[in-house]
């Protein structure tokens, strides 16, 4: 090749990268807001924003969430999402279930992404976190079995002291809550609640309390709650049986209190061994300690 076609390249070369970094430097000098008092560039926005804490803890979950979608992405299909997504619809029902998204300012389609993350990241855990031995010890020494019970609200201690002699007595628990009881959700299940165990959320404390130490027919006495004083009576309670015949159940209790952090488990001992082993390099000075989780 004749060295004035090299040279002629050897220009063009040159012209078209200086084409691209002026290109570049105007693409990012370009307003991203204009006023009449001045203007704000993209770049100026660029290095006001990334240096704050907002920023770089944005950066640093959308580098996690390219992490477990690329480890364990394959397990949390749309038919599981979709299964999760019609449970949670299924305790409210459809006209309840749309106003609480809306209430809670969720689309179906950014429900259904919340759900993804949460399987993605209990995936992370299940399969980083070795459940010993003494992990189920641990759990199962908290472990409650599910337990049914009937029960009597009243609204002073003497009214309750007067129902437990009554049930003394002889009287029918049945017939004492038509007499006495002011709880409206169980008046017409004759009292009867809906089976808990020792993670119910919307039981009384005292009441479970009371609950877990009953045998089948055994009526508590007085219990001072929240609402007001209770009375219960045991229906069922299985018992609480052996750990290895609960292991299952206790393995998954053990991932909950990891997802929560509860129980002394810690999530981020589990994403920060993922994210520290991703080899995260980032390419501008200011975000560096994304680098690290």
């Amino acid at each position: 090749m004749k060295l004035k076609q090299i040279g002629g390249i050897i220009a063009l070369i040159v012209v078209t990268a200086a084409i691209t970094v002026m290109a570049t430097s105007w693409g990012m000098n370009r307003s991203v807001a204009t006023s009449k008092y001045g203007n704000i560039s993209k770049n100026a926005f660029y290095t006001d924003v990334k240096t704050s804490t907002a920023a770089q803890n944005q950066l640093k979950q959308a580098m996690l969430d390219k992490i477990l979608a690329a480890k364990y992405g394959k397990q949390i299909t749309t038919q599981v999402v979709n299964s999760e997504y019609e449970k949670s619809a299924r305790v409210y029902g459809d006209s309840a279930w749309n106003t609480m998204l809306k209430q809670s300012n969720y689309t179906e389609t950014s429900f259904k992404a919340k759900i993804k993350a949460n399987l993605l990241i209990r995936a992370a855990v299940k399969a980083n976190v070795k459940i010993t031995t003494q992990d189920l010890q641990q759990a199962f020494k908290t472990y409650q079995p599910t337990v049914t019970v009937q029960s009597i609200m009243v609204g002073q201690k003497n009214v309750a002291q007067t129902v437990t002699k009554q049930l003394a007595s002889g009287q029918s628990f049945e017939k004492m809550v038509v007499k006495y009881s002011l709880d409206t959700n169980t008046n017409s299940t004759h009292g009867q609640m809906v089976p808990f165990n020792a993670t119910a959320k919307n039981v009384d404390p005292a009441i479970m309390q009371a609950a877990f130490k009953l045998k089948n027919r055994q009526v508590s006495a007085p219990i001072k709650g929240k609402n007001g004083y209770y009375i219960i009576k045991m229906v069922n309670n299985p018992g609480k049986g052996t750990m290895k015949e609960h292991q299952a159940y206790l393995e998954t209790q053990i991932i909950n209190d990891y997802m929560t952090g509860s129980h002394g488990k810690s999530l981020n001992m589990v994403l920060k061994k993922l994210y520290d082993a991703a080899d995260i390099r980032v390419h501008d000075s200011a975000l560096t300690a994304v680098e690290k989780y």
